[in-house]
Parts: C-alpha cells; sequence; structure tokens
C-alpha cells in the first residue's frame, strides 16, 4: 500500500513539473526511469482528450 501511495505522489509531482523541466531532469529527481516517465507524460495527454 506505502508502495502504490509513493506511486501516485510522483505521478503527480511529475505532471507538475512537466512544463517546467526536461524529461530527462524529472526522471532524474523523481529517482525513475526515463521511459517510465514519457510513459506517464503520455497517459497524462491521453485522458486530457
Amino acid at each position: 500500500m506505502g508502495r502504490n501511495i509513493a506511486g501516485k505522489t510522483k505521478r503527480e509531482l511529475l505532471r507538475k513539473m512537466n512544463h517546467k523541466m526536461s524529461i530527462e531532469k524529472i526522471a532524474d529527481v523523481l529517482d525513475m526511469d526515463v521511459s517510465e516517465v514519457k510513459h506517464i507524460i503520455e497517459e497524462q495527454y491521453d485522458t486530457e482528450d
């Protein structure tokens, strides 16, 4: 359960930082893989339609 909460928090932070930082920088700050960050960003834009 704690992992799920941490994952949600990372996703929220990622979405907020997306407009101000590069994908590589976001991945570094959140200690995530670049491909995972790209996937989350793509999901975000898919759900906004």
